[in-house]
């Protein structure tokens, strides 16, 4: 009996010292990873957004109707900001009271802020408008809190395990994509300069923002490169070598181009003004946030392998999807909200570049906006496939990705031909239709290709001893 005891005990022991994992595609940090690094970078984003929204009306000539309504949405969004990057900064090093201690606060602070920017501009705009936004600023809270509710978060203790590869293949995911992104865009706008008819090659602004432009395509193809390869479940020291040519040319390439941008505004202006420091700033961070983000993760995942000798790195069993899940996520929130906001409060009259300029994420007005709807709620269901790596996840994100590319076709044909009329905006409206299209397009068409890539036998699922 006493030995019976013995080894009934040494097995509860056992099983207590084994970490439960919440599926068989699941890595062992739920997929959190990819959720820190999206919410570390749009927060610092929108950060930056507002800071200069804060310096706008401190800018403006004195007086002027609702400058002081101005300022306090704008310390407010601050605010939010702050809370939102903390949030994924929490997520990707731990804190003390649990990894979600900081997303569970965020969420509280981001929903009184939007009913308070509802309450501030309600005198400024019509009640339904107010509404329209106040859908749109509280749709990632109100979509992350119904995530996060789920028993496979809702249990997580004050530790939070990392993920068999150290998240290094969700950060490639969500560099793949960015990075495809940001190539189309640049090229886009290289296109655009050089068949404008304001453009000289002999003109010194000109040359010098054409320059600016192709360097910055030219970190997007290091970005997306970078990516690709921490996506083929590589060693992590090749994955880290790949991304560190890409945030140390990237941050080369936003010094440089912060540069040139500020010599470019003196010349126009003819003077130095705080207007100018402010834009650069706010653009010089903009483009430093993402290559420093990801500097500071692969430097801590690989201090942290280097301090522990026994830490044998593997591929996660996500393969990094559970990024591009959240990714998903994220902008289904705000494409849903936007969309049905649009048919709740907004009038019919909005069609078309008006829709467009209302919000970039959804499609311009001119079908019915069912169809936009309908495909958001459609990139919302393969988002939470995804996140929790159910055995659906790569039929239910291909048949988004196809639907999507056909419904997106369809929505903006009719725009795409009033582009060929003469008398129909210029080359700053081509940019936003064209550049809004094809990052619609992109998402799907990668969504697509990386459910569907070839992956390593290793990546199962496995249990780990803590």
């Amino acid at each position: 009996m006493d030995y019976c005891s013995q080894m009934n005990a040494s097995m509860e022991n056992a099983e207590s010292n084994i970490a439960p994992l919440a599926g068989a595609n699941m890595p062992a940090d739920r997929g959190l990873t990819g959720l820190g690094l999206l919410m570390q970078l749009s927060g610092a984003v929108f950060l930056a957004y507002g800071a200069l929204l804060t310096m706008l009306p401190m800018l403006a000539p004195a007086g002027g109707d609702g400058r002081m309504q101005l300022l306090m949405v704008a310390i407010l969004s601050v605010v939010r900001s702050a809370f939102h990057r903390s949030a994924g900064r929490a997520l990707l090093y731990g804190h003390p009271k649990g990894p979600l201690h900081q997303v569970r606060i965020y969420i509280g602070v981001a929903l009184a802020q939007s009913v308070a920017v509802f309450l501030l501009l309600g005198d400024a705009m019509p009640t339904k408008t107010g509404l329209y936004l106040l859908t749109v600023l509280a749709a990632w809270p109100i979509a992350l809190a119904v995530v996060l509710a789920a028993p496979r978060f809702r249990n997580l203790g004050a530790d939070l395990d990392r993920a068999e590869d150290m998240g290094f293949e969700s950060a490639a995911v969500l560099m793949t994509i960015f990075g495809i992104l940001g190539a189309m865009t640049s090229g886009l706008v290289i296109v655009t300069i050089y068949q404008s008819p304001f453009f000289r090659l002999s003109d010194v602004p000109s040359f010098l923002w054409l320059g600016v432009i192709g360097m910055l395509f030219v970190r997007s193809i290091f970005h997306a490169k970078a990516g690709l390869a921490g996506c083929t479940g590589v060693g992590a020291e090749h994955a880290s070598h790949s991304a560190a040519r890409y945030f140390n040319f990237g941050m080369t390439s936003a010094i440089i181009a912060s540069a040139v941008l500020m010599l470019q505004m003196i010349m126009e202006m003819g003077t130095l003004h705080l207007s100018i420091f402010a834009s650069v700033g706010v653009l010089g961070y903009l483009l430093l946030v993402w290559p420093l983000i990801l500097r500071n993760f692969f430097t801590d995942r690989n201090f942290s392998i280097l301090l522990d000798e026994q830490e044998i790195t593997r591929r996660a069993p996500d393969t990094g999807l559970t990024a591009l899940g959240w990714l998903l996520l994220a902008t289904g929130s705000l494409s849903l909200a936007t969309s049905l906001g649009a048919v709740l409060f907004i009038d019919s009259k909005f069609m078309g570049l008006e829709m467009l300029k209302l919000s970039s994420l959804s499609a311009p007005g001119i079908h019915s906006p069912w169809w936009s709807i309908g495909l958001a709620a459609l990139q919302l269901t393969a988002a939470f496939e995804l996140i929790r790596m159910s055995p659906r996840y790569k039929l239910i994100t291909t048949i988004y990705g196809g639907v999507s590319v056909a419904v997106t076709l369809y929505l903006w044909w009719p725009l795409l031909k009033l582009l060929s009329e003469p008398q129909f905006g210029g080359p700053m409206v081509s940019i936003q239709i064209y550049g809004a299209l094809l990052m619609s397009l992109a998402m799907a068409i990668s969504a697509v290709l990386l459910v569907n890539r070839n992956t390593s036998p290793d990546a199962k699922a496995r249990i780990n001893e803590s």
